[in-house]
């Protein structure tokens, strides 16, 4: 609340009920932007993504509610931190298919998460900045917001689901893109992409499976008509041999 400038963190059970308390120190959230911007939005919003340097690998957007009295003066801003690498998380938890991948960035190119390997965000001059897709360590990555930024001009301009096709390392990988919005200022887009190794490494297996059945078809196939032929041939022939013996007065 304003005028206390004080932050306390508790632990919690699991039904998030505060046990002991673990830190105390002295904090002002009025001065933070997230504070700023929601109570001159007067609504609930999301924040912008900010980045905390006194904790490692913070970087986070927060969801934001302002809280007013009666009179509608304000008595605080409540707000839940949606951290980075949580999303990151969740995304590699995703199977899209054997080396697919997903990845989250703002319209600005800055990314938000990926379910790779490569690191977000990188420190310069003491600060932690996030990648741009262009200058991620990730060539994908990079490959494919290439080929966006030609096709589009800028990430701005994409407002519905798109498909494309690009080259990378000499196969071909296939890209959707779909803008994510929400009624409290998120303007994501997410992007998926499927080598066509993948789905075609499938299609091959189940050919090579079909042929595989195919052949042990014709084999029993074949099997059992030689055993049906000799099954059917033997009473004819010994009735042939028979009608021999009779017109030879046997």
């Amino acid at each position: 609340p304003t005028g206390q400038p004080d932050d306390y963190s508790y632990a919690t059970d699991d039904r998030g009920n505060r046990t002991k308390l673990v830190a105390q120190a002295k904090y002002d959230g009025t001065t933070d932007i997230w504070y700023i911007e929601t109570a001159k939005a007067s609504k609930p919003i999301w924040s912008r993504v900010y980045v905390v340097e006194e904790l490692d690998g913070f970087i986070s957007a927060s969801a934001n509610t302002p809280v007013y009295s009666k009179n509608r003066q304000l008595l605080g801003v409540l707000g839940i931190d949606l951290l980075l690498s949580d999303i990151s998380a969740a995304l590699r938890k995703i199977k899209v298919s054997e080396s697919g991948q997903i990845f989250v960035l703002e319209r600005d190119g800055r990314l938000i998460a990926s379910s790779g390997s490569q690191p977000l965000s990188f420190k310069a001059n003491n600060k932690t900045d996030r990648y741009s897709v262009f200058n991620t360590p990730d060539p994908l990555m990079r490959a494919i917001a290439q080929a966006l930024q030609k096709r589009f001009g800028d990430f701005k301009s994409i407002s519905d689901q798109q498909h494309l096709e690009i080259q990378f390392n000499g196969q071909s990988q296939f890209v959707h893109i779909k803008p994510w919005r929400d009624d409290y200022g998120l303007d994501w887009l997410v992007i998926v992409t499927v080598p066509e190794s993948d789905f075609m490494g499938q299609i091959n297996a189940n050919t090579r499976t079909t042929i595989l059945l195919c052949l042990a078809a014709l084999g029993i196939a074949t099997i059992l008509g030689v055993y049906t032929a000799r099954w059917i041939a033997q009473p004819i022939l010994r009735l042939g041999k028979a009608s021999q013996a009779v017109a030879n007065g046997d």
